[in-house]
């Protein structure tokens, strides 16, 4: 979990102010069996990898900059990018004889936040403020190629799920303000949840379950921008930009040559809106 706050100013005849926080994380977190492992369990297996935040707060950009003077410029950008990857697996040609529930699960819950200030005053005053929060990485469940589940005779695995699920939340927030005899301002901010998310069961794989199979894909992003550009002074110009999207790609599938026995099979692969919209943006 990152937490950056960078500050910037600058006082005098021209007074220049710029401050600027770039974090990136680039983690993986993982949870597997080894290649042509075999697992004989009187209870559950469960391999599960989960990335969250530390606290509620998750990853924080801060980027504050101010300028006064007869010419004052202010500058301030903040910029959060997580390409990190969540994944869980059993290995190629691994082997669970018995078991009741077998899960593999990868969960992503994390949140980005960068938040810039931009403030600047004198005869001549410009105030830019730019902010940037984005997730791309991945988050996949899966059984490699040529995985045997309740094959061994004599012995039994109840249910197998694969679940794979990513709620990643992306906030920007930029405000510029200037004051002056002529000013402007100009606030841009831009949230983005474009990550990937997997369930999958290799090709050549061979299953067999009392009860249930369960290889299961959710996508929940959320994302919000806001902008706000103030200028005051004889000559005044104000501009303000926000934008907020979301593009996760969802996808849980059964590759081929794989064998299935089971009461009931379920692939599903969802995109579903949170308690917050997907997608918010806000220019004033």
């Amino acid at each position: 979990q990152l937490d950056i706050d960078a500050v910037g100013a600058g006082v005098g005849f021209a007074g220049i102010g710029a401050a600027v926080g770039v974090g990136m994380t680039n983690s993986t977190t993982e949870a597997a069996v080894g290649a042509s492992s075999v697992i004989d369990a009187g209870g559950d297996v469960k391999v599960a990898a989960k990335a969250a935040n530390v606290n509620g707060n998750g990853s924080t950009v801060n980027s504050t900059a101010g300028a006064g003077g007869v010419v004052g410029v202010s500058a301030a950008v903040s910029v959060l990018d997580d390409s990190s990857i969540t994944r869980a697996y059993l290995g190629n040609s691994a082997a669970v004889e018995r078991a009741s529930t077998v899960t593999v699960s990868a969960d992503t819950n994390r949140k980005a936040s960068a938040t810039t200030l931009g403030a600047s005053a004198g005869g001549l005053a410009v105030g830019a403020s730019v902010a940037r929060a984005d997730f791309s990485g991945s988050t996949a469940a899966y059984l490699e190629p040529s995985v045997r589940v309740g094959q061994a005779a004599g012995k039994q695995v109840q249910n197998l799920s694969v679940i794979a699920s990513d709620a990643s939340r992306a906030i920007a927030s930029a405000t510029a303000g200037a004051a002056g005899i002529a000013s402007g301002a100009g606030a841009d901010a831009k949230a983005r949840v474009n990550s990937t998310v997997t369930a999958s069961v290799g090709s050549g794989s061979a299953i067999t379950a009392q009860d249930d199979v369960d290889v299961v894909a959710t996508a929940t992003p959320q994302t919000k921008a806001s902008a706000i550009g103030v200028s005051v002074g004889g000559g005044a110009v104000g501009a303000s930009l926000a934008t907020a999207q979301t593009g996760s790609t969802v996808e849980a599938r059964i590759d081929s040559d794989t064998a299935i026995t089971a009461d009931s099979l379920d692939v599903v692969a969802r995109r579903q809106v949170g308690s917050a919209p997907s997608a918010a943006a806000q220019a004033f």
